[in-house]
């Protein structure tokens, strides 16, 4: 009605206090105002959206050692729109910058996963009856470290008063799950089941009384600035028996027969000895040869183990299976025994079809040969291979040594004949002959023996003769005399030089020695053996002068010869 009687008119600034209100516009001709038309117009409010502090989005890296996560931005609608009065009258929607948020371009419509760390995200409120009532705002998006599970050691304490329980401070094993992770952003904390764990209640607090062998724990690594990123951990705790090390007795062995006053020596007999009774499965045995090393536990030495000095203490390090740090040591000696030291030869000779004596070393409580006789000595007869085995008594172990023998039957060799060159004062020779096939030796003297039968350059007197086969095999000696005439005599009664007589004619007593004349009559004749010719005849002296002679020997030609008698 104002409008077509044009009264009541409102101001161009005009303010309404309705969320919409309809408005009556009169158009008139300013030279005739009854010349007019009129039209309605309905004005509206928008609401204008209000941009508070929004706090940054966190999420838990989608894995350990990761900087990256899928973010549902919508999840922060609520919080966006939180202060609106009617929160239907907005719409939010989240840009990846501000310039896009301006232009309403690509806005972010699922989730997305942050390119940085952290990430700027802008979000637009928008009213939903007017798009240019809005105004936009930001926040981060951050990815919290999640901290990795560890598989970890397993933490047994030695139960040093044997009472079964021991105390735990698991503040001492944070840097066991923390490992490189930062103690200022990461917390550990400790729990008795896996479920409280997770839910992170009833912590262990202060000192932890074990009393179990084997008992599971469960550390909680928490990201301190968001406590969903987190890890638990099992682990083993447990208390240990200490060990009793029992000593064990002293080894003794004999002496290897190649490399003397070292043996070989077996660690596990002792075993038994150092356990005395304490379960196997629950301890181990280690021997070492300084006892540094020892409670090191560190350089064991093979249960099978020469010696390098005799005697030599060997340490003996008894430790729990779990927990190596619980130990006890002990110590023996090892003893190498002396063996007897055999030296007989190896090789013996039966000479002539005889027989041979073979003597073990003396000085041994017991001896024992391969025929079964248990003498020091025994005789052997025919050829062939042998032993014999002697024992040493030292009290604590019985040494033996045996020692193998050969046996061989020499050739039978015989002196055939003896040939001689003589009657000379040292040229004289011996040639013997040999019945046999083997390679022999031959001597004269029984020191110097050669190659050949021959012998000259000899002196006249006695011999005797050696032959040695190639075994050793000496034949029985035979004497040899080279004999000699004296060239002239003085029976003069200077009780030199009285008579003449054939040198070692003694040895020759079916010798016969003739003495004649110049003139071949006979003088004097006598055997081997004889005192000889004292220069006379039927008493009478005879004259300076040439005198013959011939001897006659067994088997061997005449000799005969002159010499001068001398007054």
């Amino acid at each position: 009605m104002d409008a077509d009687t044009g009264t009541a008119a409102v101001s161009a600034q005009y303010q309404i206090t309705n969320r919409q209100e309809l408005i009556f516009v009169r158009v008139e001709n300013n030279r005739e105002p009854s010349c007019y038309a009129t039209e309605t117009l309905l004005l509206k409010k928008s609401k204008l959206p209000v941009v508070s502090n929004i706090s940054d989005l966190n999420l838990c890296a989608t894995s350990p050692n990761s900087e990256y996560a899928i973010f549902n931005l919508q999840q922060k609608n609520a919080e966006i729109l939180n202060s609106q009065a009617v929160p239907s009258d907005f719409l939010v929607s989240y840009y990846l910058n501000r310039s896009d948020a301006l232009a309403d371009r690509d806005p972010i419509v699922s989730q997305i996963q942050n390119s940085t760390n952290p990430q700027t995200v802008f979000y637009k409120i928008t009213a939903t009856d007017n798009p240019l009532c809005h105004e936009i705002g930001s926040f981060d998006i951050e990815v919290s470290a999640l901290p990795e599970v560890r598989i970890s050691n397993a933490f047994y304490k030695c139960d040093l008063l044997n009472d079964s329980k021991e105390n735990f401070d698991f503040t001492d094993y944070n840097s066991e799950f923390l490992t490189t992770l930062d103690p200022a952003k990461f917390s550990v904390s400790y729990f008795l089941s896996s479920a409280d764990a997770q839910n992170d209640i009833r912590a262990i607090s202060g000192q932890y009384e074990c009393t179990a062998t084997v008992q599971e724990i469960f550390a909680r690594v928490q990201n301190i600035d968001n406590s969903s990123c987190y890890s638990v951990s099992v682990f083993n705790i447990g208390i240990s028996t200490m060990p009793i090390a029992n000593k064990p007795k002293d080894l003794v062995e004999c002496e290897d027969p190649l490399l003397l006053n070292t043996a070989s020596f077996n660690f596990n007999e002792q075993d038994s000895q150092i356990l005395a009774g304490q379960d196997v499965l629950n301890y181990s045995i280690s021997y070492h040869a300084d006892q540094y090393v020892a409670g090191q536990g560190t350089d064991p030495i093979a249960s099978d183990f020469r010696n390098t000095s005799n005697p030599q203490t060997i340490f003996a390090r008894i430790q729990s299976r779990n927990n190596p740090s619980c130990y006890a040591l002990t110590s023996f000696k090892l003893y190498v025994r002396e063996i007897p030291k055999l030296e007989m030869p190896e090789e013996y000779i039966i000479c002539n079809q005889d027989e041979v004596m073979i003597y073990a070393d003396s000085g041994y409580e017991e001896y024992e040969w391969s025929g079964g006789e248990k003498t020091r000595n025994v005789t052997i007869r025919e050829s062939g291979n042998y032993w014999v085995k002697v024992s040493k008594n030292h009290g604590d172990i019985t040494c033996e040594t045996i020692r193998e023998i050969s046996v061989k039957k020499s050739l039978p060799i015989e002196i055939s004949d003896i040939k001689v060159k003589e009657w000379t004062a040292d040229n004289n020779s011996i040639f013997i002959v040999v019945d046999g096939s083997a390679q022999y030796t031959y001597s004269i003297d029984g020191v110097h023996y050669q190659n050949s039968p021959a012998f000259t350059g000899l002196q006249s007197g006695g011999y005797t003769v050696y032959v040695k086969d190639e075994n050793g095999c000496e034949l029985p000696n035979r004497q040899v005399y080279l004999l000699a005439y004296p060239k002239f005599f003085t029976p003069n009664g200077d009780g030199y030089n009285e008579r003449w007589n054939i040198k070692f004619s003694e040895f020759e007593p079916d010798m016969k020695i003739t003495i004649f004349d110049r003139y071949g009559k006979l003088i004097s004749s006598f055997k081997g053996g004889a005192m000889g010719w004292d220069g006379t005849l039927n008493g009478k002296q005879l004259p300076s002068s040439d005198y013959w002679f011939t001897i006659e020997r067994k088997e061997k030609e005449v000799k005969r010869g002159h010499f001068s008698l001398k007054r």
